[in-house]
């Protein structure tokens, strides 16, 4: 009878283990899943961090390029305001020639 209870005490302990090492399996299992997942949203986040580098870059050169726009149009519109200032005063001194009684405007 004691060899009985020591079979059935071995026999529980044995099973035990088996279950132990099912869930161990799984948890292996979870854990080489979780792992490739970490590599995966790791390797995403390097993509995501060398496109916003690339991002950052271009829009660097397309506000340099837009300060030079801007930069030439203010020039230019200056340029052409002085332009026009030259081209009023000539047609005021044209006029002023051309009809002298009359009052400079």
């Amino acid at each position: 009878m004691a060899a009985r209870k020591r079979e059935d005490r071995f026999g529980r302990l044995e099973a035990a283990q088996r279950e132990t090492n099912r869930r161990l399996g799984r948890i292996e299992d979870t854990l080489a899943t979780s792992s490739r997942i970490f590599e995966l949203m790791n390797e995403r986040l390097e993509h995501l961090e060398n496109g916003q580098e690339r991002l950052i870059e271009t829009q660097e050169r397309v506000i340099a390029r837009l300060d030079l726009l801007v930069e030439g149009t203010m020039r230019a519109g200056t340029a052409s305001l002085e332009r026009f200032g030259r081209i009023e005063d000539r047609l005021d001194r044209l006029e002023s020639s051309v009809f002298p009684d009359r009052e400079p405007r």
